[in-house]
């Protein structure tokens, strides 16, 4: 059991019935869905940036366009998401860029 910061949280990924929470070194599993959780959480803290992943946008150290018209984000910790092209123009809408 871990009681962790929502600033914390970098990434949040489905797998199947279950997320998979990403926060320092840990990346437990939780059994809930990607979607009860992003009903949840703050739109103005987190992008469901695709299918798959949710990410806290406060982790997010770079924003690039990528090839399928979509975004790339490249976060604190390395990682990179692909922001699929649908959620990227909802994004770009609403923060105007």
């Amino acid at each position: 059991c871990w009681f962790v910061a929502f600033d914390d949280i970098r990434l949040l990924e489905s797998e199947g019935n279950y997320t998979r929470v990403h926060f320092g070194e840990q990346r437990p599993l939780m059994l809930r869905t990607l979607n009860q959780l992003e009903e949840k959480l703050d739109p103005a803290l987190f992008l469901r940036a695709n299918r798959r992943q949710i990410v806290n946008l406060a982790q997010v150290a770079q924003l690039a366009p990528n090839a399928a018209d979509g975004l790339a984000l490249h976060l604190q910790d390395g990682s990179v998401v692909e922001v699929s092209r649908r959620r990227a123009l909802q994004f770009k809408a609403a923060t105007g860029l």
